[in-house]
């Protein structure tokens, strides 16, 4: 028979096995592209993409990402992140994903701490632009020449450090919520668009949701339970003479 007892230890050994680099932070959003930010030179846009597509996206990060040389006032970490998307976005008949992998090394995270300098506090996902897939495009992107793909966020007094942050909350950031994507040939021809992020939402990682998922387990078995157990000093049908 399966108990509450069970169903509760069960889930939460299951939540500590899940495979993970510490905790890796998990964010849906949305990004509405800016007017007049849309160029296409190499002519890799479908007709359905233009200024009125919302973009529904993820952004992660790991807290155990290690430290890699960093200009001032900013720390850089290098996560190599598996199975996780670092970003990646879906709308206006295209997708862009930034996969997670442990075999390369060009994309990071920065956090910056400029309240000294006058500048703005910012969180910034770097990818690795080789390593980007493209679904629904006219033509494969060529990124030959340069080529970014990243989200930044900025304002003043965000950060406490340059640590890595535990949450994001996107009403601090009231200067700065860039989406941009451009890549750029070696003959110079371009494609580029920006987006600005409205919406930036935490996603519970696997060990939270298997445990809330015991908790509430366990609650609903007890609840059975007591249903079922006779009140004290009341006489049931089968204790009648």
């Amino acid at each position: 028979m399966i108990t509450s007892r069970f169903i509760f230890f069960a889930a939460a050994l299951l939540g500590c096995l899940l495979p993970t680099n510490g905790q890796i932070f998990v964010y849906n959003f949305t990004a509405e592209v800016n007017d007049g930010s849309i160029q296409d030179q190499q002519g890799v846009f479908p007709a359905s993409f233009n200024d009125q597509v919302v973009f529904q996206g993820t952004l992660s990060w790991d807290s155990a990402a290690a430290p890699i040389a960093s200009p001032a006032n900013t720390q850089r970490y290098q996560d190599l992140i598996n199975g996780v998307s670092r970003l990646s976005i879906t709308g206006g008949g295209i997708s862009i994903d930034a996969p997670g992998t442990t075999s390369t090394s060009a994309g990071f995270f920065q956090v910056s701490n400029e309240l000294a300098n006058g500048n703005f506090d910012s969180f910034i996902r770097q990818t690795d632009i080789a390593s980007v897939q493209y679904a629904g495009f006219n033509q494969q992107p060529n990124a030959s020449g340069f080529g970014t793909f990243d989200m930044a966020l900025g304002a003043t007094e965000v950060f406490a450090d340059t640590s890595i942050p535990t949450s994001l909350n996107l009403a601090d950031f009231d200067q700065v919520r860039n989406l941009e994507w451009f890549v750029q040939d070696t003959s110079g021809n371009f494609s580029l668009f920006t987006a600005t992020v409205t919406s930036l939402v935490p996603v519970p990682e696997p060990s939270q949701t298997a445990l809330a998922f015991a908790l509430v387990c366990s609650a609903a078995l007890l609840w059975r339970r007591l249903r079922r157990r006779p009140s004290a000093g009341v006489i049931t049908p089968d204790e009648c003479p």
